[in-house]
Parts: structure tokens; sequence; C-alpha cells
């Protein structure tokens, strides 16, 4: 089951007021009180706050209201690693420490660093179909450009932004709050930058003994998950997939191996990198398929298919239907 940080929700009530609607009085509808949010790490049901988050949706009838709530993230859910962001010399250095230990409290939750050409892309996911889902991935990406502007410590410039929810009534809302118009209906959820952005020295509260500490705390806390290698190598493969590509070189550059490692520590686990990628696109294009506004070939296209019909083969192999076919079962139509 995945699972965020209850501190996801923490500054609904505050946007709610904004909205001239009594914020505690709806949270209190879901038992939710000030003092529930004493321990904002306290982990929830990732479907718990998409459900909450969409029935905020419609309570106010407020279409950006999963925007304006991503847009007041302060990183206070990331426990102890904010500091280290803190710490960090470089916007580099900041993000791999995000895109890294953001496990350790967003469980099934992915962030994608992929860099190409000189343009840098960060792309956010999660598996499964659930109430609100539409609106919790809206929240997150918005909230992740605004842990890049923290991070830089000014508005983080983005050259574009793609959202997987469908177009809005008002789209001048999320020009205003990005800079610039966002593309909708888009088969990932995406922000896009100039590479060079991540090499920016940024003004570090340096304290090498207490980063030294928080590494070492973060890094035994990361053991304690308990994934196989195996389940890393499938983790890492799902993100590169929501970033744009993946192959086993890419794995195992990231991995610091040699490919003919990553093949021969795979297979002493009874699985190889291929039957690794075909089970994670078939989770990925299931979850994809469960949002109407995105086409068929945006799908294949995004899990790296050079055709609709080689991810329709691929599909039909994996569930005995075709794309459409599935769709149409599960109501996604």
């Amino acid at each position: 089951m995945s699972t965020v940080p209850i501190g996801t929700l923490l500054n609904l009530p505050e946007v709610l007021n904004e909205l001239g609607f009594d914020g505690w009085g709806f949270m209190l509808d879901f038992a939710l009180q000030p003092e529930s949010f004493v321990k904002p790490l306290q982990p929830v049901p990732m479907a718990f706050c998409g459900e909450l988050l969409q029935r905020a949706v419609i309570f106010t009838q407020c279409d950006e209201l999963p925007m304006l709530l991503g847009a007041k993230a302060k990183m206070a859910n990331l426990g102890p690693l904010r500091f280290l962001i803190a710490s960090s010399g470089s916007v580099r250095e900041a993000v791999n420490v995000l895109t890294r230990f953001r496990r350790l409290w967003f469980s099934g939750f992915q962030i994608a660093l992929h860099e190409e050409r000189g343009i840098a892309s960060m792309a956010i996911d999660f598996s499964g179909s659930f109430l609100g889902h539409q609106a919790i991935r809206t929240c997150y990406l918005t909230a992740m450009v605004r842990h890049l502007d923290l991070i830089l410590g000014r508005r983080f410039p983005l050259r574009q932004v793609h959202l997987s929810r469908s177009l809005p009534a008002n789209t001048a809302v999320y020009r205003r709050h990005f800079g610039l118009a966002p593309a909708f209906a888009q088969a990932r959820d995406v922000v896009f930058f100039d590479a060079a952005l991540l090499e920016l020295k940024r003004p570090a509260v340096h304290d090498p003994e207490l980063d030294y500490f928080l590494r070492q705390q973060l890094e035994a806390m990361e053991a304690t998950l308990g994934s196989s290698f195996a389940e890393q190598v499938a983790e890492l493969i799902e993100s590169l997939l929501i970033g744009g590509r993946c192959s086993v070189e890419q794995v195992a550059q990231v991995l610091g191996i040699h490919r003919l490692t990553l093949y021969r520590r795979l297979q002493a686990q009874g699985t190889t990198f291929e039957a690794l990628l075909d089970q994670r696109r078939r989770a990925l294009a299931e979850s994809m398929l469960q949002r109407p506004a995105i086409a068929i070939a945006e799908i294949a296209d995004a899990l790296g298919y050079s055709a609709p019909s080689n991810f329709a083969r691929a599909f039909q192999r994996w569930t005995g239907v075709s794309p459409k076919a599935w769709r149409q079962q599960h109501g996604a139509e």
C-alpha cells in the first residue's frame, strides 16, 4: 500500500479558508483536527489523501485547488531530509538528495530526473488509480516546483510543464503560478528546465558534522526498507520510465556497475532485466490507461515503444485484450 506523510494535507484548511470556506469544519468530516498533524511525518494511505482532496474540489467547486495546495509546500513533510538539502552546495546535490531519500516517507512514489541535450526534466508518478489520484498528481508536481524554488532561493525558471490532468476551464491560474502555460492531458506529470541550472551553487547552511550524521541516519533508514537487488532495479526502471527513457545501460550506469554484472546479479535472484522492465511497463500502462485524457499513442511513446502497434501487442500479451478494450472494461473511456 502506498503511503504519504499526513502533513501532505496540513495546509488544506488554509487553502479552504482562503476560498471562503470553513477549513477545519471540512476536515472534521474526515476525523481530522489540528492535533492530527502534531506528527506531520505519520504515514497515511495515499488513497485517503486523494479522496479527501477530491472531496475538497467537489465541495468548493474549485478545480485548481490541488495546485493551490501544492503551491504552499515548504518541505515540512521531508523531515530531516530538508536539513540535508539545506546543506547542499549545489542545486544538483540538493535534487539528488530529494530523489534518493524521498521513498523513506513517500512509499510507492517516484521522482525521476533525466537530462538530454542540455534539457533536464523531473517527473513524478505512482502506481495505481483511486478517487483523487489525478488531484494528488497535480498537487505533488506543483509542490515539487515549489521545492525547486526553495532549493534555488528564487523562482525556478521552467521551460515546459506537462500535466496529465484534463484541460481545466480556467488555465490562467496555472499560467500565473508556473510562469508559463502548461500542456494538459499529457502522458506524464513533468517539468522541463535548462540542465545548467543543476550546476548552480547555492548558499549552503553547511555543518559537516550534522551533514555526516544525517546521511548516516538516512542511509540506515534506507537499509531497513530491505529491498532486494531486483527490487532496487525494478524501482529504478520505473523512475527512468516515468522520466521518458530506460535501458539496461542507463540502469547499470546509475548503479555504478557493468551491464553484465547487472544481468548476473539479477539471474542469481531468478529474474532478468527484460522481465522487470516488462512488469513495470505493464503496471504503468494500466495506471495511465485509467486516465481517459491520455491517448493510447501517448502512453506507448511514454513507455518507450517505437509504435502504438508494438505497445498494443505487448498489452495483448499481458492481459489478453487490447488497450482500448481494457480501458472500456475498467470504465475509463
